[in-house]
């Protein structure tokens, strides 16, 4: 990808200049932007309110994203962002519920994905024809785009009510979905044979495209985003259930979809392994897997979440099957705590992502971290930004620059923003 059309704003403006310390000394200095903000929560929000998902940037540094609420209907929108002459430009190019009932969908709540003939997909959480939401493509025709439903969820023991982003080869690196020749993968949070969710399938053939259910889940819920290795190979997480409850890390072999369990979470005394894993994973160049949990770990955050510990970040080793908990937010009154996003990872190995909550000198809601990997398998963390609570993973472009939601502002009062941290 390119380098984006945002340009960071002029130092000694409104925006804040954060300077943290990592180890060794080194200064690690990121300006903040907030490039767009949504309007107050509860009123009429015509461009929309409450974003949940990450935002993706093309390779033209344009910006693309949906918000959980508001728009023409109330029921969401998907958006576009792009800058010129120094000036950046908000486009609402869908508004989900437009049809009686929401049949064309609503409730946006998972990231988009691009296509390679610059299509966009996604899915609603809620409406479509049986009313457990849609799979939608957009379609940039003269004048505007092109609507279309591709998949209704919820009809008989299928899945419904997708919450979690789609996930497709490459996508790491990336590259534009090859809809034409590849298969793209998702989750849902209800449905299938066990009424706990689903992961499935989508592929085209030529103008016509085929929705199979290859996992039904059984004993836990609240599945995850997935993502994939080279050899195809899905990865994911639940929220819940597993052994012990906390949720559960697996594998599913791509071609017979075979499900292996790697990591039972909250197996721990006082769920020290990390609880209640959300989020996006991420698969590095070994097929090491790095994920959050938004509980779990040190425990000193029980009693204000009502749930024990303040969140991890953590890695597993398909190789060796070792798990590991890299790095647990220490308390509520020392930063961020309760990581509840994923991670995303750079070419350099270093891992970020944002937290709901923080509690510090400031009214921030959380805070986007980076951790950075170090010798003996220790890892640097450093605290880049104050002032969000977000559900959505950071997104970054191939200069550095690192883009993100916050679903309200700091108190919890607003709509929230699309920002962007540039070092």
């Amino acid at each position: 990808m390119s380098g984006s059309h945002f340009s960071p704003p002029a130092l000694g403006g409104a925006a804040a200049l954060l300077i943290m310390l990592a180890s060794g000394g080194t200064a690690l200095a990121y300006t903040e932007k907030t490039i767009f903000k949504f309007c107050e929560q509860g009123g009429f929000c015509p461009h929309g309110s409450s974003p949940q998902a990450a935002v993706i940037v093309d390779g033209n540094g344009n910006l693309w994203g949906t918000t959980k609420i508001g728009g023409k209907y109330g029921h969401g929108l998907a958006f576009e962002i792009t800058e010129a002459g120094g000036k950046t430009y908000y486009h609402i190019i869908k508004n989900f519920c437009a049809k009686p009932n929401c049949a064309d969908g609503a409730t946006p709540v998972a990231p988009l994905i691009m296509g390679n003939g610059r299509e966009l997909f996604g899915t609603t959480y809620a409406g479509g024809k049986y009313g457990g939401g849609v799979l939608f493509r957009l379609t940039p025709v003269s004048g505007g785009w092109h609507y279309a439903v591709l998949h209704n969820f919820g009809n008989g023991s299928a899945g419904k009510s997708p919450a979690a982003g789609l996930t497709y080869k490459d996508q790491q690196s990336g590259a534009l979905w090859s809809e034409d020749t590849e298969p793209v993968f998702g989750t849902t949070a209800a449905g299938g044979t066990y009424g706990n969710g689903t992961t499935f399938e989508f592929v085209r053939s030529g103008s016509s495209w085929t929705y199979t259910t290859i996992h039904s889940f059984q004993s836990s819920q609240a599945p995850n985003e997935l993502a994939m290795d080279a050899s195809g190979n899905l990865f994911g997480t639940t929220g819940t259930g597993g052994k012990y409850g906390g949720g559960l890390l697996y594998e599913l072999a791509s071609g017979s979809w075979n499900e292996t369990v790697f990591h039972n979470f909250c197996g721990e005394n006082g769920c020290g392994d990390g609880s209640y894993p959300l989020g996006r994973m991420w698969v590095d160049a070994n097929g090491n897997l790095y994920g959050t949990t938004q509980w779990g770990g040190h425990t000193n955050c029980s009693y204000l979440v009502g749930y024990s510990g303040c969140g991890t970040v953590f890695e597993y080793s398909p190789g060796s099957h070792t798990y590991t908990a890299l790095y647990k937010f220490p308390s509520i009154s020392n930063g961020g705590f309760e990581p509840a996003a994923g991670v995303i990872m750079d070419s350099s190995g270093n891992l970020f992502g944002t937290t709901l909550n923080y509690f510090g000198e400031t009214a921030a809601q959380g805070v986007v971290f980076e951790l950075s990997p170090g010798g003996n398998g220790n890892w640097t963390y450093a605290q880049l930004f104050e002032g969000n609570d977000s559900w959505s993973p950071i997104a970054i472009d191939s200069g550095g620059n690192l883009f993100g939601t916050s679903y309200s502002d700091p108190g919890g009062h607003g709509g929230g923003s699309v920002f962007g941290l540039y070092p």
